[in-house]
């Protein structure tokens, strides 16, 4: 009969919750008015563009959306610069290794066990104890 035990448990992966980004707090009508762009609010809030989709807009969209050419063009860079300032956040937060007792999740699978094990009536379960691991 196989028991579990601290040697067939192994640690598969932790992760963490991501810290609050400050850039993803923000509303479509805060980046606008902070790229001096605030006339277009209205717009944006009627067509319901949002920060996450601030990216996925194409150029026809765009020239739809901010007609006066150095608008447009001020917002497509403002879109790039966001776009990147946010992709390196999202990639310090998943390379950030730094263990944190309070905020993490621990993923654990048990190895060589059959999936359903028949035991005989006279027999308990095996007991399941905590096994301490350690951090990435």
């Amino acid at each position: 009969m196989n028991h579990i035990s601290s040697s067939n448990v192994k640690k598969i992966s932790r992760m963490e919750p991501p810290p609050v980004d400050e850039a993803a707090e923000k509303t479509i009508s805060d980046y606008l008015r902070s790229w001096g762009l605030e006339a277009y609010i209205p717009k944006f809030l009627e067509e319901s563009i949002e920060v996450e989709t601030l990216q996925m807009l194409s150029e026809v969209d765009l020239k739809d959306l901010v007609p006066i050419i150095g608008h447009r063009a001020k917002l497509t860079t403002q879109i790039k610069l966001l776009t990147n300032i946010m992709s390196n956040a999202f990639e310090n937060t998943c390379t950030n290794t730094t263990p944190d007792s309070n905020n993490q999740i621990m993923l654990y699978t048990v190895e060589d066990l059959p999936v359903a094990q028949t035991l005989p009536d006279d027999e308990d379960p095996p007991e399941i104890s905590k096994i301490e691991i350690e951090s990435l």
